[in-house]
């Protein structure tokens, strides 16, 4: 466990610091670096340009198009798909909003949809679910790390807390305006 937050800790560009417990267990002689990425674990006369290198090295496949492309897609496929699950419920309360007489439970008023239009029923509008929430979440998961990328350089000395807040922010801006035309469609259809 250690292990895995120390690599997840070193790919954010974190410093890690290693507390001894009483009585002391033997741990490896570290060597901090000045340069804020972490720590070099064995030989403490290995240079600290080598960690930089790596760093930059991280940076550099961490904003490449590549990556921005797997975050994209990795959003596609969790957006479009959680939302694709949950069409015949979706179906079901736009009919409890525009008839609340008819659809006044959910158990009944799945049954009374069931009874009256059939099983194909439930799934209407399912296209543009997932398309729409794929492109929706394609966008968020994609520009969040793109945004997130740009106001790191662009504000070198800001709190990481407001880079994300932004980042996650402007993000949300642009897929919600990507959502719109697919939602639209959407309603109509249900």
């Amino acid at each position: 466990c250690f292990l895995l937050s120390l690599v997840f800790a070193v790919r954010r560009g974190q410093t890690i610091a290693i507390k001894h417990e009483n009585p002391p267990r033997k741990t490896p002689k570290t060597n901090f670096c000045s340069e804020g990425l972490g720590f070099i674990i064995g030989d403490s006369n290995r240079s600290c340009g080598k960690m930089t290198s790596v760093k930059s090295k991280l940076d550099d496949e961490l904003s490449s198009p590549w990556f921005y492309s797997v975050c994209t897609m990795a959003g596609m496929l969790s957006a479009g798909t959680t939302h694709l699950a949950i069409t015949p419920l979706d179906v079901l309360k736009v009919n409890m909003q525009v008839n609340p007489v008819k659809y006044n439970s959910i158990p009944s008023g799945f049954s009374t949809l069931l009874r009256e239009h059939g099983h194909s029923y439930l799934w209407r509008g399912w296209s543009g679910k997932l398309l729409g929430y794929g492109v929706q979440g394609g966008c968020r998961f994609g520009l969040y790390e793109y945004f997130k990328t740009l106001y790191s350089n662009v504000l070198p000395n800001n709190n990481r807390t407001s880079i994300y807040f932004l980042s996650s922010a402007s993000a949300q801006i642009f897929a919600d305006m990507a959502l719109c035309p697919f939602e639209a469609i959407k309603v109509r259809v249900q």
